[in-house]
């Protein structure tokens, strides 16, 4: 039923029915017309993407969805010297490389081997889990174009300057797709 005829109609007296009324204008309305200015059409293409955004269709991880929705209610104990060293070990590592942090944690294993210095991994999945804070990784042009989300998640090559998606030498190695260049998200809700 479209909004004109709706104001035609009478009002039913059932608020079940105005709530199974609204239910139907919702499937039934297609939207706004598809713009035919490309720039447009993507923009729609995003903000209908964006209306119909779901926790579920995003791309985190089970548990990351739970914890979410079912978020702890106790302290953070963090008292175990071992995490605290490593999460230390992590923060101070913040703006260097993975390989310092490996190197440092070998270097402290080496001197110390009872220690339990967690792997650069679980260190970040124990920040992870301690904060609420998760990040998702997308695929980048590697000119920084855009990002291979929204329309353009299933493209090949950036559609800006043409340039391709995954490495090319890796998959002619490897035959598996890896991205030229990622970007990181951290999600609003968590």
């Amino acid at each position: 039923m479209s909004f004109l005829n709706r104001l035609d109609a009478a009002p039913p007296s059932d608020p079940d029915e105005n709530r199974d009324l609204d239910a139907e204008d919702a499937s039934d309305d297609p939207g706004p017309p598809i713009s035919h200015i490309e720039d447009i059409a993507i923009s729609q293409q995003f903000i209908h993407e964006i209306q119909s955004a779901t926790l579920d269709m995003d791309k985190l991880d089970k548990d990351v969805l739970h914890r979410l929705r079912n978020p702890d209610t106790e302290p953070v104990d963090i008292s175990d010297p071992d995490l605290r060293l490593s999460l230390d070990l992590l923060t101070a590592c913040s703006n260097a490389s993975e390989a310092v942090y490996n190197g440092v944690r070998k270097a402290i294993l080496r001197h110390c081997p009872d220690m339990n210095v967690l792997s650069y991994y679980m260190a970040k999945k124990q920040v992870s889990e301690i904060s609420g804070v998760e990040s998702i990784l997308d695929d980048m042009c590697i000119n920084s174009c855009m990002a291979f989300v929204g329309p353009w998640a299933g493209l090949q090559e950036c559609p800006k300057c043409s340039e391709p998606r995954y490495d090319v030498k890796q998959f002619a190695k490897t035959g598996k797709q890896i991205p030229r260049q990622r970007v990181c998200t951290i999600p609003l809700g968590p």
